[in-house]
């Protein structure tokens, strides 16, 4: 970031690659009017390495040059920016077909913190299968630029968030998008093992199974489980649904006899 202390390092290895010590290197960068240089040229330690501090004074792109006296170097290049842009999900999971989907919001601000106002903010999804409700957004007094996601396919949705000011910055984040819930119905429902001793402490593992309409599996969806008949403790008469749409709870039993 501009302004902002950046540790250069060279690593120097002989022909073996082992360290080199006492080897002094030489630092450069391009363009040299801009940035601030702590050494020009610095010794390597016993591990055979050579620090500096750069402190670039503008936005762009720098060339930084480490060089030997036997004539060897090595040329890296360095971004500096003068803005952050983070991005944010009002909600990882949704449902597929959801009207209201997941609003994603990018925030720009100044290398103190300050909301960036009135810059283009450019937007991208992938795989196919969702839909953004703006490719380019402009950010506001906030420094924020929101855009809707929704999709008619279930998947992991990555969104891209990306501005650019000589230098291109981007941040991205994810948004899981599983069955619709206002369809949910328990496909199936199994107990293992389906018999069990009456011991008060042996257990059976209750597995529900959740999918929409469409037979999308549905995802962090509460399930409840009740006893109909027959007496047994349930574990948790609660459970979210898992990846697999799979909620799990558990019965156990002091009395013989069926249990629904």
């Amino acid at each position: 970031m501009v302004a902002q202390d950046v540790a250069v390092k060279a690593h120097v290895n002989d022909q073996f690659g082992n360290p080199v010590a006492h080897q002094p290197v030489t630092f450069s960068a391009e363009p040299s009017s801009q940035m601030i240089i702590s050494q020009n040229t610095v010794s390597t330690n016993t591990q055979g390495v050579a620090e500096v501090t750069m402190t670039p004074e503008r936005n762009g792109s720098y060339m930084v040059k480490a060089s030997l006296p036997n004539g060897a170097s090595l040329e890296k290049q360095l971004e500096a920016i003068d803005e952050k842009l983070t991005l944010t999900a009002s909600s990882p999971l949704i449902g597929v077909y959801a009207p209201t989907g997941a609003t994603l919001t990018a925030t720009l601000t100044s290398a103190n913190g300050t909301p960036v106002e009135g810059q283009v903010i450019n937007f991208s999804v992938t795989p196919e299968g969702a839909t953004l409700s703006g490719g380019k957004v402009r950010t506001n007094s906030s420094g924020q630029a929101p855009v809707v996601l929704t999709s008619n396919k279930v998947g992991t949705y990555t969104v891209t968030a990306s501005f650019h000011n000589g230098v291109t910055i981007q941040t991205q984040t994810t948004v899981k998008v599983t069955g619709n819930s206002s369809t949910a119905h328990v496909a199936s429902f199994i107990a293992d093992p389906s018999t069990i001793a009456a011991t008060n402490t042996d257990l059976s593992t209750l597995k529900a199974t959740v999918e929409d309409g469409s037979g999308n599996l549905i995802e962090g969806l509460t399930v409840y489980f009740a006893l109909k008949s027959g007496s047994a403790t349930l574990t948790s008469l609660t459970a979210v649904t898992d990846q697999n749409g799979i909620a799990t709870t558990s019965v156990k039993g002091a009395m013989t006899g069926s249990v629904t």
